[in-house]
């Protein structure tokens, strides 16, 4: 039997309240997984038809703003995932310095 091992988990948002909640699913897999989530947001283009009654310029400039808005939005994800495993090793650093040191305390009581 050939056995996989999940590396990326692709993970569709459109930043809603339902995205974020299959967001925190693809977390926990990726962390079970030892997995790299990779976000991904897909902006729709606005009408192609406006390009016939001049409005081209409009849609165009209505696409960038909707695709720095959800830049941003990618950019605060992120930063709060980072800050998150940043406190969970630490979080690991400090437990294990504090079982080396109970097992040094240990060591140097029982002689």
């Amino acid at each position: 039997m050939v056995k996989y091992r999940i590396k990326n988990v692709l993970v569709p948002t459109d930043f809603s309240r339902i995205a974020r909640h299959g967001l925190h699913h693809a977390e926990r897999i990726a962390k079970n997984a030892k997995a790299r989530i990779t976000l991904l947001n897909v902006v729709e283009p606005i009408g192609r038809a406006a390009s016939t009654s001049g409005m081209l310029g409009v849609c165009d400039r209505l696409e960038k703003k909707a695709r720095e808005a959800n830049q941003k939005k990618l950019e605060r994800i992120t930063a709060a995932a980072e800050e998150t495993n940043e406190k969970e090793r630490s979080e690991a650093r400090q437990s294990y310095l504090k079982k080396a040191l109970y097992r040094k305390c240990s060591v140097t009581t029982s002689t």
